[in-house]
């Protein structure tokens, strides 16, 4: 008989595999995408593979993202250039913070059953598909906290027993370091555990923390510093109004949308008295489940309510994309929370117990529903939109980046998203500036030793268009693509030099 359970010891991880193995192929998406940031973490690995330290397209050292995940894909982009490869590698780290996932609710006491379930629902959950099958940084970092957890529940914490001989510990302290690099929202993983561990009087191990993530975190601080770079681009969009209606729009509409999404949320429209409701149960059932973990309860609460709070301090709109790195743990501790409720009052009524494995039922939603390709709220909505080519406005960019590559392979083309055109068309660039003020704006683009320029004619009460139609002189039309309208100029600096010096401001050096 133990032979037989022994035999069966890695089911439940078989089980999450297999869905793995059907979910993935399904949603996953082998173009690059449209947001440009994953486009910048390529860019930064590319520089790190080919020895040239962390750099930008241009080969200048830059400070744009923390260097954690370039890092990660650095290796495999030494061996190739592959995006479908960085995504199959986003992947695995998804599924191994799944894994890890349900290995710290087995050892914080919740049954197997019902941590297989939490851990399928994170499986299946949309917004996190849809970031883990991108090159973005979401899915490395969920690995990172998520190993920081296991790690930490491994850490001897009986009386006389001495932390410092296990191995555990220094992976756990690793873990939070890393997963600092990886995304500078996870500084609340590092305050989480190093007020918690303080809190019940570990001070020891709290010192550790503070004192091996600061230690590690200082020479990334010392290099920006020497580069005259500056650190987190973050601490720029730190804001403390409208911190209410942040609060409201993650908790009463991000959500409910975005935890075993059963519901859909229109961002634009205030929650209704119903969404309140739902989202306020939905509050009080995941504090419950958090409160069925042993060790990492305390951690656990300050780590979710700290990272909420982090994001509705940022004045920059998020919806969702902000609650990335803790839906996992939302998720978890949701269907954990959920779960413990429905036994207890079937046992009241029944007296018999409630088997875990209703609880599949929170799997579905995300499943069936569809219909809603702009936030992606089901799997199918992901599938749909990875089987479809890029948008039209894109593909005459691309056509156009190829045109200007065709005319000066070394150009620097000033465009909407430069970092997309270098990727997919090799066609270095900086970003358009939209100034109200023309000095400025044509400042800026001698400043950056701009030759051409990509514009889209399509925009309203777009200031770039406005400078070139006001100053025809400055700006030579070289090719013209329709439907929709994109326009490739050359920008003319002799004559924005001399015009610059008839507005009474002196010509600028090129940056580069």
């Amino acid at each position: 008989m133990a032979k037989e359970v022994k035999g069966f010891r890695y089911i439940y991880q078989a089980g999450l595999f297999l869905i793995a193995l059907l979910v993935f192929p399904y949603v996953f998406n082998a173009k690059l995408d449209l947001n440009g940031d994953n486009c910048y973490y390529y860019i930064n690995a590319t520089s790190l593979a080919s020895g040239n330290g962390y750099c930008d397209m241009f080969g200048e050292p830059t400070a744009n993202f923390p260097p954690g995940y370039p890092l990660l894909m650095a290796p495999l982009r030494a061996v190739t250039s592959s995006f479908v490869a960085q995504k199959i590698l986003n992947l695995l780290f998804f599924f191994g913070g799944v894994i890890l996932l349900f290995s710290v609710l087995v050892r914080e006491g919740v049954r197997r059953e019902l941590s297989f379930i939490a851990a399928a629902a994170v499986l299946l959950t949309p917004h996190l598909l849809e970031f883990s099958t991108m090159m973005m940084s979401e899915a490395s970092c969920f690995f990172f906290i998520t190993l920081a957890f296991w790690s930490f529940l491994r850490v001897p914490s009986e009386p006389g027993a001495s932390p410092w001989r296990s191995g555990y510990l220094y992976l756990f302290l690793f873990a939070v370091f890393y997963s600092l690099l990886i995304r500078t929202q996870a500084v609340v993983l590092f305050l989480a555990f190093s007020a918690g561990l303080l809190m019940i009087r570990r001070r020891k191990l709290a010192l550790a923390v503070v004192a091996a993530t600061i230690l590690c975190y200082i020479p990334w601080m010392i290099r920006n510093m020497v580069l005259g770079l500056g650190q987190s681009r973050y601490l720029d969009q730190v804001s403390f109004f409208f911190v209410g209606s942040k609060l409201k729009m993650l908790l009463v509409q991000a959500l409910p949308e975005s935890v075993v999404p059963c519901f859909k949320v229109d961002y634009m429209q205030s929650p209704s008295i119903l969404l309140w409701a739902i989202a306020i149960v939905m509050l009080l059932l995941i504090a419950y489940g958090v409160w069925q973990l042993r060790r990492l309860r305390l951690v656990m609460y300050l780590f979710l309510s700290g990272g909420v709070g982090i994001v509705a301090i940022m004045d920059s709109p998020s919806l969702y994309r902000y609650l990335i790195i803790l839906l996992p743990f939302f998720t978890a501790a949701l269907v954990v929370g959920l779960w413990c409720i429905c036994s207890s009052l079937w046992l009241m009524v029944s007296r018999k117990s409630l088997s875990p494995w209703f609880m599949s039922a929170v799997l579905l939603p995300g499943l069936l529903q569809g219909g809603d390709s702009m936030f992606r709220h089901s799997l199918s909505d992901i599938h749909e939109y990875a089987s479809g080519d890029y948008p039209p406005l894109f593909r005459n960019s691309f056509a156009m980046a190829r045109q200007a590559m065709g005319m000066d392979r070394d150009a620097v083309v000033a465009s909407r998203k430069p970092e997309l055109l270098y990727l997919v068309e090799g066609l270095k660039g900086v970003p358009l500036i939209n100034a109200a003020d023309d000095t400025v704006a044509v400042r800026y683009l001698l400043e950056c030793d701009v030759d051409y320029l990509i514009v889209d004619g399509t925009v309203p009460g777009d200031n770039i268009m406005k400078l070139i139609n006001g100053n025809r002189e400055l700006f030579t039309v070289k090719s013209y693509i329709l439907e929709p309208d994109l326009f490739l100029f050359r920008f003319e600096k002799e004559n924005a030099a001399a015009w610059l010096l008839g507005q009474g401001t002196q010509s600028p050096r090129p940056s580069r």
